[in-house]
């Protein structure tokens, strides 16, 4: 059995600085996380698969089968480094925009 050791003042402090530092971390990280799905809906700039799954609530797989499947309407991606691939968020909005106006008078 360890002895509870107790904190000196600056391992407190410390702590304290550590916790505020990866709330603050985790806070930017949703907020950067929320633009990019609001980027897709407006049609701006480029999004990786993760984000495209996440806002078409499917896995990042079901992204690469779309893309590579030739019957299917969903744009391709755009490999812009060895082993980066990213959508064009106007590409997917007007996908999107197609979907609903084809389900709408189906």
């Amino acid at each position: 059995m360890t002895a509870n050791i107790p904190l000196t003042d600056e391992d407190r402090a410390r702590e304290i600085a550590r916790a505020k530092r990866n709330e603050s971390r985790s806070k930017f990280r949703q907020e950067q996380e929320e633009q990019a799905l609001l980027n897709i809906d407006r049609g701006i700039g480029l999004s990786s698969a993760k984000t495209l799954a996440k806002h078409e609530d499917v896995s990042p797989k079901t992204i690469w089968i779309w893309a590579a499947d030739p019957e299917n309407p969903f744009p391709k991606g755009k490999r812009i480094s060895a082993n980066t691939t990213r959508w064009d968020n106007a590409e997917i909005k007007r996908w999107k925009e197609k979907l609903f106006v084809e389900k709408r008078y189906d």
